[in-house]
């Protein structure tokens, strides 16, 4: 109806995955002369699809004040707020605001913890935890008037957070609703469990391609061991996972923002972001084709890697990478004979018509081509960067040790990394790793009272923060002598490792 609207919201990943479902489903409703009525909301606005934000994620209030402003004048609102953990205060502030105006509001709760297992913290700014949150929305789930979905799809150390597994859940959790959605305006009977079942089928197909992923993963990790760097470059919605999978690199592994780049055809004018074109904020928004022409390929050099993203076969290799020393790889679904194999170092063919076509039928893949096609580079490109950090030395023991603590979530998780190496108390490892973010050994009692978002403001732009606690909190030593330590290693893995394996016992 005119006056309805479906807003996605959520922050990180979250919220790219709420930005890439909406502008999709806008463009199906388009194509087809109706009326667009997605909406997507990510904490830190449109910035936040390149970059993180970290004081918007943390702040209900914002999140609320971003809901009231997208659905001003709005008299039916299904409002689905992801949160993977069922912890990011920016949502729980809107679904809370929901539930007081659940004559306009339909709340929805999408994530994959248990109800019980949600984050049970106190949110700073406000007087709730999300736990609180959601023994509210519980109650109105009794009452028919909001929807909880939590499918467990594994604990984080299998599902590597919103990032992976998680993040896949979320897209094919909405995708197969909005489609049946739409198939049942349409008057097309949908069998949503066939739905389901078809990614189950891609992932297969997918699988089939290890080989040629393996070689991928392997010269993107040599190109990072070597101080390279990584490019996408992609067509349609396949470069917004390119983007998408570069944004999640900084936070997660502690990379640089010139480590993993994602570039899309067209730029702005195909991101169609609510915001328009942020490019003049610095070079981490030029996002352009011809802006990496004009910004990063007179650079390249052998060890950086490019990494082409083709939607069909019309994507040939462009010329422009003719001439470079660079390494180059593709991306490509059903044209591999069509590829300049000779002009490629390696190249990963996604065979979608081997997808069995029942119950669903050909049509129902001609009609959705895009969002197998989305999933599948998903999957790969999630795998060459945690491939490539891994082999960089970023993970141990399948922990990513070296994270950035750039918000409330990713501040105590950093506190439970070195608590679970360390074996000290949950109070001692949060004094070792404010040590490491104020670089003392003497904390003050003023500076211990600060709260969360003062260290986080601290600690966002520092590198190494969490592997420095982890290792004075393990030798217990002085800050300095374990940033000498970790100097002394170009591996971080490597540097636990050893420290861990020769500490007094």
């Amino acid at each position: 109806k005119p006056d309805g609207m479906i807003v996605l919201s959520g922050c990180g990943t979250s919220g790219r995955i709420a930005f890439l479902i909406a502008r999709n489903f806008n463009e199906v409703l388009r194509n087809s002369g109706r009326e667009q009525c997605f909406r997507y909301l990510i904490a830190g606005r449109d910035k936040a699809l390149f970059t993180s934000q970290e004081a918007p994620e943390d702040d209900p209030q914002c999140g609320i004040e971003m809901l009231k402003e997208a659905t001003t004048g709005r008299n039916r609102v299904l409002f689905i707020g992801i949160t993977c953990g069922l912890s990011a205060p920016f949502v729980a502030g809107q679904l809370y605001y929901c539930m007081e105006n659940i004559n306009i509001f339909t709340p929805v709760l999408l994530g994959f913890n248990p109800c019980n297992l949600a984050r049970n913290i106190k949110i700073e700014k406000w007087d709730k935890t999300f736990l609180q949150v959601v023994g509210l929305l519980e109650n109105q789930v009794t009452e028919h008037k909001a929807y909880i979905l939590n499918p467990v799809v594994g604990p984080e150390q299998i599902t590597g957070s919103s990032r992976m597994k998680s993040g896949t859940a979320t897209k094919i959790l909405l995708e197969t609703i909005f489609v049946s959605c739409i198939k049942a305006t349409e008057n097309i009977p949908s069998n949503i469990e066939a739905h389901l079942k078809s990614y189950q089928d891609l992932c297969e197909v997918v699988y089939k391609e290890t080989s040629s992923i393996s070689k991928l993963v392997q010269l993107a990790g040599d190109s990072l061991k070597a101080g390279g760097s990584i490019s996408y470059i992609g067509w349609d919605s396949l470069g917004v996972m390119g983007m998408i999978d570069a944004s999640e690199c900084p936070p997660t592994y502690g990379a640089s923002l010139s480590d993993i780049r994602g570039f899309v055809d067209s730029g702005y004018k195909l991101l169609n972001n609510q915001e328009g074109d942020l490019s003049p904020m610095g070079k981490y928004y030029r996002i352009s084709i011809e802006e990496f022409q004009s910004d990063v390929l007179p650079s390249l050099k052998e060890s950086d890697l490019v990494i082409l993203l083709m939607k069909d076969e019309s994507c040939a290799v462009a010329d422009i990478l003719s001439n470079s020393t660079c390494k180059k790889a593709c991306i490509c679904f059903n044209s591999e004979e069509k590829i300049q194999r000779d002009r490629l170092d390696c190249i990963v063919s996604v065979d979608l018509y081997s997808l069995t076509t029942e119950p669903l039928g050909n049509q129902h893949y001609k009609s959705w081509a895009q969002l197998y096609k989305e999933l599948s580079t998903k999957w790969i490109l999630n795998a060459v960067t945690t491939g490539a950090h891994i082999l960089k030395g970023k993970v141990y023991q399948n922990i990513m040790v070296d994270l950035k603590v750039s918000n409330n979530k990713l501040f105590f998780r950093a506190v439970g990394i070195i608590q679970n190496f360390s074996n000290l108390s949950k109070d001692m490892c949060q004094e070792y790793l404010l040590k490491s973010i104020y670089m003392t050994d003497d904390l003050s009692e003023d500076l211990k009272s600060l709260q969360v978002k003062d260290f986080i403001v601290k600690a966002t732009s520092m590198e190494k923060v969490v592997p420095t606690a982890l290792v004075a909190a393990i030798l217990k030593c002085k800050i300095d002598d374990a940033r000498k330590l970790l100097s002394q290693h170009h591996v971080i893995r490597t540097a636990i490792s050893d420290i861990l394996n020769n500490r007094p016992m």
